[in-house]
C-alpha cells in the first residue's frame, strides 16, 4: 500500500533519477500527514495550546496535498516549486513561534542546497538560494530582537517536532546525495560512452585513412606506370609518322611518286592509331567520373546496336548469337564500353572469314554472369593475366586498330561495380571472355 502511495505519477519509461525524485516528494507528503496525526494526538493527550499545533499543521497539509496532486497530474516542475517555497516558510514559522532554542534555521541551508541540484535553470537556482538566505538572515535578526519564544512547548511535544525535523532533513539530504550520485553516474556513463565511441570512431577513421592511403599509393603507382606506358605507346605512331613523313619529303623532292601512296597510307594509319589511343586514355581516366551515375540499361538493345554498328563498319559478314539479356542498373556509357571493347576484340582477332560472336548470360544469386565467345585465334594460358594490363597487345600488327587499353577499361569498370572478369581460351580454338555485374 505504501509503495503504491509513494509511486503516484511514476511511469515505467521514466529515468531512475526522475522516478526517485517523484517518490521522494510523495514520501515527504505522506510522512507529513503522518506527523500531523501525531501532532493532533499529542495535542489531545498533553492539551497543548491550539496555536502550537496550528503552527506545524497549517502549512504542512497544504504542501502535502499540492505535492500529491501535482505528482498525480504529472506536473513535476510545480512539485519542485512547492517543496522549495512552502517548506522554508514552514521552517520560518516554526522558528518564529518556538524561539532560538528550537534551532532549525540551518534547514534553510539544506533547502537552498537542494534547489541547486534540483533546478537546472541558473535564474531559478539564484532565486531560491537568495530566498533561503533572506529567510536565514531574517530569523537571526528576529532572534536578536526577540530572544524569547512565543510558544513554550512540552518536552515530549518538542521531541516529536525534533523527530519530524530530523526526518525532513534526512529526506532532503538523502535526496541531494541520490541526485548527485545519479548525475555523477550519468556523467561517468556519458564520458565512458563518449570515450568508447571516440575510440571506435578513431579506429574506423584510422582504417579508412589506411585504406585511402593504400588506394592513393596504388593510384599513384598506377598513374606513374600509366604515364610511362602511354608516353611510350604514343611515341610509336609518332615515330612512324615522322619516319614516313621524312621518306615522303625525300620522294617528293626527287619527284619519285611511285611509293607516295604507300607512305601516306602508313601515316594515316599511325594517325588513326594515335587517335584511338588518346580516346581510350580519356575513357580510362574518366571511369570513376561515371560510376555513380547509374541508369536502367536494356543490355539486349545496347548489344543489338553495337552489333549493327560492326555489321556496317566491317567488310566481313559477322554472325551474332545473342541470348535474351536483362536490364542492369549501371551507367550507360560504361556498359557500352564493356560490350563494345569485348565484341570488337572478338571480331578483330577472328581467324576465319566469317567471325562468330556468341553473347550469353547466366542468372546467379546476386550477379549476372555474361560471356562473349568468339572463333578467334585464341590466347595462350600464360597471357591470361597480361591481356588485362594497359597497352599489352599480343599482336603488334599495325593493321589491328586496337590501342591495347580496351581490356584494361573493361576490367576497371567491372571491378568498380564489384564484379570480376576472366578469360577461357586455347590457341587456335577461340576465346570466351566472362564477367559478372551486380543485379
Amino acid at each position: 500500500m505504501l509503495t503504491k502511495l509513494i509511486s503516484i505519477g511514476v511511469l515505467s519509461n521514466y529515468p531512475k533519477s526522475m522516478k526517485f525524485q517523484i517518490r521522494m516528494f510523495n514520501g515527504i507528503a505522506w510522512s507529513t500527514f503522518f506527523v500531523i496525526i501525531i501532532f493532533w494526538v499529542t495535542h489531545l493527550f498533553y492539551k497543548e495550546s491550539f496555536l502550537t499545533v496550528l503552527t506545524h499543521t497549517f502549512l504542512y497539509p497544504i504542501t502535502s496535498v499540492l505535492i500529491i496532486f501535482f505528482n498525480y497530474r504529472k506536473k513535476y516542475n510545480w512539485t519542485k516549486y512547492i517543496v522549495h517555497i512552502f517548506f522554508p516558510i514552514s521552517f520560518l514559522i516554526s522558528c518564529l513561534f518556538l524561539g532560538k532554542d528550537y534551532d532549525v534555521e540551518y534547514l534553510l541551508c539544506i533547502t537552498g542546497a537542494s534547489s541547486v541540484l534540483v533546478f537546472k535553470e541558473k535564474a531559478t537556482r539564484y532565486f531560491f538560494l537568495g530566498f533561503n538566505l533572506f529567510l536565514l538572515i531574517f530569523i537571526n535578526l528576529f532572534y536578536f530582537l526577540y530572544p524569547n519564544p512565543i510558544i513554550v512547548l512540552n518536552i515530549n511535544v518538542l521531541y516529536i517536532f525534533s523527530l519530524y525535523t530530523g526526518l525532513v532533513v534526512f529526506l532532503f539530504l538523502y535526496n541531494i546525495v541520490k541526485i548527485t550520485n545519479g548525475f555523477n553516474r550519468k556523467l561517468n556513463n556519458r564520458l565512458k560512452n563518449l570515450t568508447i565511441n571516440q575510440e571506435i570512431i578513431i579506429e574506423e577513421r584510422t582504417i579508412e585513412i589506411q585504406k585511402k592511403s593504400k588506394a592513393l599509393e596504388q593510384s599513384n603507382n598506377e598513374f606513374a606506370q600509366f604515364a610511362y606506358i602511354s608516353a611510350h605507346d604514343l611515341r610509336e605512331p609518332l615515330r612512324n609518322i615522322m619516319s614516313f613523313s621524312q621518306l615522303l619529303e625525300r620522294k617528293i623532292k626527287k619527284k619519285e611518286f611511285d611509293e607516295v601512296d604507300e607512305y601516306v597510307t602508313f601515316i594515316n594509319k599511325s594517325i588513326r592509331r594515335m587517335d584511338v589511343i588518346t580516346k581510350d586514355i580519356v575513357n580510362y581516366v574518366e571511369i570513376e567520373k561515371y560510376v555513380g551515375r547509374v541508369d536502367d540499361v536494356d543490355v539486349f538493345k545496347l548489344v543489338k546496336d553495337i552489333n549493327e554498328f560492326f555489321q556496317i563498319k566491317s567488310s566481313k559478314k559477322i554472325k551474332f548469337y545473342v541470348q535474351k539479356m536483362p536490364i542492369l542498373n549501371i551507367n550507360q556509357k560504361l556498359c557500352h564500353n564493356i560490350f563494345y571493347n569485348l565484341i570488337e576484340n572478338a571480331i578483330q582477332y577472328c581467324k576465319k572469314d566469317i567471325p562468330e560472336v556468341k553473347i550469353r548470360v547466366k542468372n546467379l544469386d546476386k550477379f549476372y554472369q555474361f560471356s562473349i565467345e568468339d572463333n578467334s585465334i585464341g590466347i595462350a594460358p600464360e597471357y591470361f593475366d597480361n591481356i588485362f594490363m594497359m597497352f599489352k597487345r599480343l599482336h603488334n600488327d599495325i593493321n589491328k586498330s586496337g590501342s591495347g587499353i580496351g581490356l584494361s577499361i573493361c576490367k576497371k569498370i567491372i571491378l568498380a561495380y564489384g564484379g570480376k572478369i576472366w578469360v577461357e581460351s586455347e590457341l587456335g580454338k577461340g576465346s570466351v571472355f566472362n564477367f559478372t555485374l551486380p543485379k
